[in-house]
């Protein structure tokens, strides 16, 4: 069923690019046929949820807590790199969360995100949406959190403009930059992000990390008001 349900998603594929106008454009065919393989992926069979009995259940969640107590099994909670909201979140970002950073225009959102999604790169990768500033802006945000020194803080607006930059702020970046190449963080700038284009790319990141052995740990979306429907759900 799976099978002919991705024919017909490539039969249509196909009848849409060969009777489609003139002025229509690629994007909102690749889109639209995006959220139909999404469809079909929602109704395949997932081994993970395969149902268990009570007995069972309860079996596996203590066998599970055992083998984390005594570190036969890895934890798979992310942390912020920040103490005190990994306690209050017990251990920090874990599989399946969504978490939501909410909050005034100018209260620091981006800034947040700028820190814990560096932080998080340490120890697994990490997929970041930014949706609302340039791409050289949020990599010298990046540059001026690395780079920051107690009451001499690099604004990334200075790391931006660069002409006012002394050598010792421009050896401050270099090792920013440094410390920057070796974080699993791949940067994906696009105002108009479609929810499909975030679903594909979170899993073509996903494959890529598994090629190196590394597993794709968060994904930040800066923000979600950004974040366009596609031409199917338009009215």
């Amino acid at each position: 069923a799976s099978k002919r349900s991705l024919l017909a998603v490539a039969e249509k594929l196909t009848e849409m690019v060969r009777t489609s106008l003139p002025g229509t454009a690629a994007q909102s065919i690749i889109d639209e046929t995006e959220q139909a393989l999404l469809d079909v992926r929602a109704i395949v069979p997932q081994a993970h949820l395969a149902g268990q009995s009570a007995p069972e259940a309860s079996r596996w969640m203590l066998d599970r807590i055992n083998q984390l107590r005594t570190g036969m099994m890895e934890s798979t909670a992310i942390s912020t790199g920040l103490h005190e909201l990994d306690r209050v979140t017990n251990g920090g970002f874990q599989r399946g969360q969504l978490w939501l950073l909410a909050g005034r225009p100018g209260m620091g959102k981006t800034v947040a995100m700028t820190t814990l999604s560096r932080l998080a790169a340490r120890e697994a990768g990490v997929l970041v949406y930014q949706c609302e500033v340039t791409r050289d802006q949020q990599i010298a945000r990046y540059l001026s959190d690395l780079s920051y020194v107690h009451n001499r803080p690099l604004t990334f607006g200075k790391i931006m403009a660069g002409v006012e930059i002394d050598d010792e702020e421009a050896w401050r970046i270099e090792q920013a930059a440094a410390s920057f190449d070796k974080l699993h963080l791949r940067l994906e700038c696009e105002p108009g992000v479609t929810v499909a284009q975030i679903a594909f790319g979170v899993k073509a990141e996903k494959r890529r990390l598994a090629k190196i052995g590394v597993r794709l740990g968060v994904v930040f979306i800066d923000y979600l008001k950004f974040i366009q429907v596609s031409d199917r759900y338009k009215s």
